[in-house]
């Protein structure tokens, strides 16, 4: 069965890391956690290029793309990553994928890091905001992502990931 994978994370928790390593370096042990070795394996460049929306952005609008996007995707490949957007969320895109490609089997895998680690990482962002408090963007971060979990758990399978460093992206 075709795999459409929604990978969540607060913001610098790995999401594009994580896709790009599945994608390019195909590591077996971490496929097989997954059982995707021996699949064919893609990414939703929309969901990797069009990220944040600061209210004055086009970002919704550009997001939209996303499901045409994996709808031909999945025709071609047997897993589709989407790196998620609370913007997403907010939008029921996952809940439009489940219905466009009712086939498929729908995931989320959710990264998460150290609180203590998440601050270092947000702040080498390009898009950081310095006037920023990134303890306190974390912790709000991590309520949105607790909610999204909380309502999408009960209709998508939620897998956690440890996404510390050197963690190799073990399911917990």
């Amino acid at each position: 069965m075709k795999e459409v994978v929604w990978v969540f994370g607060v913001s610098a928790s790995g999401k594009e890391t994580f896709i790009r390593k599945v994608i390019d370096e195909r590591p077996s042990d971490l496929l097989d956690q997954f059982s995707w070795n021996g699949k064919k394996i893609a990414a939703s460049q929309v969901s990797i290029d069009v990220i944040g929306s600061y209210g004055n952005d086009d970002t919704k609008e550009k997001r939209k793309e996303l499901e045409k996007e994996v709808v031909g995707l999945v025709r071609q490949n047997d897993v589709v990553l989407i790196k998620g957007q609370y913007i997403d969320y907010k939008a029921q895109r996952q809940v439009k994928l489940k219905t466009l490609l009712p086939d498929c089997k729908h995931k989320i895998v959710v990264i998460r890091v150290q609180t203590h680690d998440l601050p270092e990482r947000l702040t080498s962002k390009p898009w950081w905001d310095k006037s920023e408090d990134p303890m306190k963007w974390t912790k709000g971060e991590q309520e949105l992502v607790a909610d999204l979990l909380k309502d999408l758990s009960q209709d998508f399978q939620v897998i956690t990931i440890n996404g510390n460093k050197d963690s190799h992206y073990e399911i917990i």
